[in-house]
């Protein structure tokens, strides 16, 4: 519930407040693991607001890749980096675990398709770099330049 009213609040919807969040869930999410969480978020972020699909969808795709590292991953350490780079807010979300082959990936599971979709839904980006024995990163880009709206004419 929690979540909800964080995600709906406007008093919260910028950068600094999305990042303080998503720290706080991962370092809460992992405390019950033996999975230690290292977390670089740079001291000045924006106060850049965010809209609500762009919150949600981001944060959506942070939790699952928390999630993700601490079920699938065999990681003792996961780290979340946030920064703001030329107008983008840069979420990094890795682990030192096994790895993966991407083209190897369960069948049924649409974790990683989910993810890729919420960020284009919103503008966004996500890449994924693993491979077996290499740990994954999971990169997610966000624009934070405000998005033209589209006038509809009448006619």
């Amino acid at each position: 519930m929690d979540e909800i009213v964080w995600t709906v609040n406007p008093r919260r919807d910028t950068v600094k407040d999305f990042a303080a969040y998503i720290s706080e869930y991962a370092q809460e999410y992992l405390a019950s693991t033996a999975i230690r969480c290292r977390q670089e978020v740079a001291a000045e972020l924006p106060a850049i607001p965010l809209d609500l699909p762009h919150r949600r969808n981001l944060l959506l795709d942070v939790k699952e890749a928390v999630r993700n590292a601490a079920r699938h991953s065999g990681a003792n350490e996961v780290n979340l980096k946030v920064e703001v780079v030329e107008n983008f807010l840069k979420v990094v979300v890795a682990d030192n675990g096994r790895g993966f082959s991407p083209t190897d990936t369960r069948i049924g599971s649409n974790g990683m398709v989910n993810m890729k979709q919420r960020l284009a839904d919103i503008g966004g980006s996500y890449t994924l770099h693993t491979a077996p024995g290499q740990g994954c990163r999971i990169t997610f880009l966000l624009s934070l330049q405000p998005r033209e709206k589209t006038t509809k004419i009448k006619l």
